[in-house]
């Protein structure tokens, strides 16, 4: 989305949204072990919640995205270029789906930059 232009010095702001989806066929069972660690009290914390917009607990019960921890998944790292700066106080908000059914594994996240 883009959100300004200034066209005099070459920059314009934009968010932009990747969804990427790969095969892990261990991704399942890190994203329970992880959740189960944080719920039982194994882990103090969970560093990569599944899901960016809280509602993480000790007390959640099932694994849907906003019910889980997905510390140890493995993630691509996107890299850019011509990126001016990110701005301060931007929310990344982002989300990452286990299918517990196949190796499937998506993750989907905005990127605010200028």
């Amino acid at each position: 989305r883009l959100l300004e232009v200034d066209d005099r010095n070459y920059r314009f702001e934009n968010v932009v949204y990747m969804y990427l989806s790969w095969d892990d066929a261990d991704a399942a069972q890190a994203m329970r072990e992880a959740t189960l660690a944080f719920r039982n009290g194994t882990s103090d914390q969970c560093n990569r919640p599944c899901y960016s917009g809280g509602g993480l607990s000790t007390q959640s019960t099932g694994f849907a995205p906003q019910d889980s921890c997905c510390d140890g998944l493995w993630l691509p790292t996107i890299g850019m270029l011509n990126v001016y700066e990110l701005p301060e106080g931007r929310l990344q908000p982002y989300g990452i789906i286990v299918d517990q059914a196949s190796s499937g594994v998506a993750w989907w996240t905005a990127i605010h930059a200028v």
